[in-house]
């Protein structure tokens, strides 16, 4: 199957400051892009739907021997990579790896809107309907595969969106994590 894809990137701690001050989306984090098949900050064609077809987009963050940049690959494509001086400290492994969803609220007050996550179902109504990470690896220096077991899940808005830990593949190696919610006008209300 045909698959047109692009990709938004949300870099967090690029300098080393927790991403307070310096996030960052797609070029503006110091990427590199080296394709012209795969840009970022679009969509998938075709995407998933809700009881429809499950779809889904191989993605990749590596690091190749040679200089210290991490490669962004989609559908096994490189596409570019985030150059060395995005980074404070050259690293050869990645320790702490951020899956799951942002909503970019920009409503006076600091007020939610309905804006959705994922596919705006929340992560217990199941892979196949909540937005998903399947499969999830991470590379060890070594270059091996390694099964990376969530640490901690962050939520900050949970009568809105959540996020939820399935455990390991049942049929490929790696972890599936569902994320995602509805939104709404009460998320911050306690």
């Amino acid at each position: 199957m045909d698959t047109t894809c692009t990709y938004s990137l949300l870099s967090y701690g690029m300098q080393n400051d927790g991403g307070v001050k310096s996030k960052c989306f797609n070029l503006e984090c110091l990427f590199v892009q080296t394709s012209n098949k795969i840009a970022l900050g679009a969509f998938c064609y075709p995407f998933s739907t809700v009881g429809g077809t499950f779809y889904f987009i191989p993605v990749a963050i590596y690091r190749d021997d040679g200089p210290a940049v991490w490669w962004v690959s989609i559908q096994e494509e490189p596409i570019g990579y985030f150059h060395e001086s995005a980074f404070t400290v050259p690293f050869i492994e990645s320790f702490h790896n951020e899956m799951g969803g942002h909503v970019l609220n920009r409503r006076q007050g600091g007020k939610h809107t309905l804006t959705p996550m994922g596919s705006g179902m929340y992560p217990l109504d199941g892979l196949h309907n909540a937005a998903s990470i399947s499969f999830y690896l991470a590379i060890a220096y070594t270059g091996a595969d390694q099964v990376d077991i969530p640490a901690n899940n962050i939520v900050t808005h949970p009568k809105c969106y959540n996020v939820k830990y399935y455990g390991r593949d049942l049929y490929r190696p790696g972890i599936d994590v569902t994320f995602g919610g509805p939104g709404g006008y009460n998320c911050d209300v306690n």
